[in-house]
């Protein structure tokens, strides 16, 4: 009887571990769950504001790219003013800075977002090199070839 006792209990302990281990199990389960929803909303949120500032980006660097366009077509025909052995030498640099701008508006166009933190960086290292096509465009009638 005694060992029957024991049995009952050790069975009963066991039963009502089990349930206390469901129940914690299930709450782990929903909290778990609770944090994927979290962090889905989170991450949406992340999308929404990029793609806002990506618009903005783009329409702000699109304007800077016609900017350009508009200053490589005056030095085109700029360089019909210089003498005819130095024509070739600007329209390599033209076509080198057309070419620039057009892997510009590329690589915007075929950015897609991976994080913010390589957001900013490839804004920052965007608006480095359209810097740099701008300083080269103003600059190409500025160099050492004479007219």
């Amino acid at each position: 009887m005694k060992t029957k006792s024991i049995t009952y209990a050790l069975l009963g302990f066991l039963l009502a571990f089990s349930i206390i281990s469901c129940q914690t199990s299930e709450k782990k389960v929903e909290n778990a769950q609770e944090k994927v929803e979290d962090a889905q909303q989170d991450l949406t949120k992340a999308q929404e504001k990029f793609n806002t500032e990506y618009e903005i980006f783009k329409l702000e660097i699109e304007n800077k790219i016609l900017e350009n366009e508009n200053k490589i077509n005056e030095l085109k025909e700029k360089r019909l003013k210089v003498k005819k052995e130095n024509r070739e030498i600007y329209d390599e640099k033209i076509t080198e800075l057309e070419q620039n701008n057009n892997d510009l508006r590329a690589r915007l166009n075929e950015y897609t977002y991976d994080g913010n933190e390589k957001w900013e960086s490839f804004k920052k290292e965007f608006n480095h090199d359209m810097d740099e096509l701008g300083v080269a465009l103003k600059d190409l009638f500025k160099d050492n070839v004479k007219e």
